[in-house]
This record gives structure tokens, sequence and C-alpha cells, in this order.
């Protein structure tokens, strides 16, 4: 007998203590695929189908931001900008805008025009103004 590699195994003469063909090491996204189903390991974007951004959510306002999996701590950091930016009070400025979209367009109005009075109050609220808190 004679010492294995590994560390307390031994082995005869002429063995060998490798297998005779070595399987291919599994990955975790094997099984999900084989179902059709997408796969999201974090930090090991060769092993992604999909990319979960990072999200701002202020009542149904929804701002997100993805690198594709290349650079999640700039995503991170936008994140935290955005956050900052657009605070608590833009759900209620977006729960504003749908009444008054659901107004005019009772009212009538075609959807170009809805559009363009939504932008003006957008605009004359000031609330995406660079320096705007609102």
């Amino acid at each position: 007998m004679r010492p294995c590699p590994k560390p307390g195994r031994w082995t005869r003469p002429g063995s060998s203590s490798a297998p005779a063909s070595p399987r291919p090491k599994p990955t975790p996204s094997r099984r999900p695929r084989a179902r059709h189903i997408p796969v999201n390991i974090e930090d090991v974007p060769h092993l992604c189908d999909v990319y979960v951004p990072a999200m701002v959510r202020r009542g149904a306002l929804l701002l997100t931001v993805s690198t594709g999996g290349g650079a999640p701590a700039m995503a991170g950091a936008v994140r935290a900008a955005l956050g900052q930016r657009f605070g608590p009070e833009w759900a209620a400025h977006l729960e504003e805008l749908a009444e008054r979209r659901q107004e005019l367009r009772q009212a009538g109005l075609p959807p170009a025009a809805v559009m363009r009075q939504l932008q003006a109050r957008i605009w004359a609220a000031g609330w995406l103004d660079a320096d705007a808190e609102h």
C-alpha cells in the first residue's frame, strides 16, 4: 500500500485514486433550466438568465436600475440616489395625476391632449426641477 494523494487514504500499487471518467461539476442552475425556470444566482452573472434590477417604489411609481449583472454596486448606488431624489411624496404625485387622467378621459379628451395636460401639470408643479424637494 502507498499513500493516496488525499490525506488519510491508501491505495494499492497500480490503482488510481482518481475516477476513470470525471463527471462535469453540476451547477445550481442545471435543474431549474431543465424545467424552463429562469435562474438568478447573485454575483455569478454567467449562471444567470435574468437579473433583478435595483428598485425604488413610491406607491404605484416604480423606478428601476440595472447593470445587467455587471456592477451591482453601481445599481445600488444609483438606487440610493433615486430614493433620495424621489421621496415618499411621489406616491401622492402619482395618485394626483392618475385621478386627473381619469377626469380628462371621462371628459372625452383624446389621449394626446390628456398627455399634454398631465405633462404641463408635472412641469408647472416643478416636481422634476433639478433642485426640487418634492
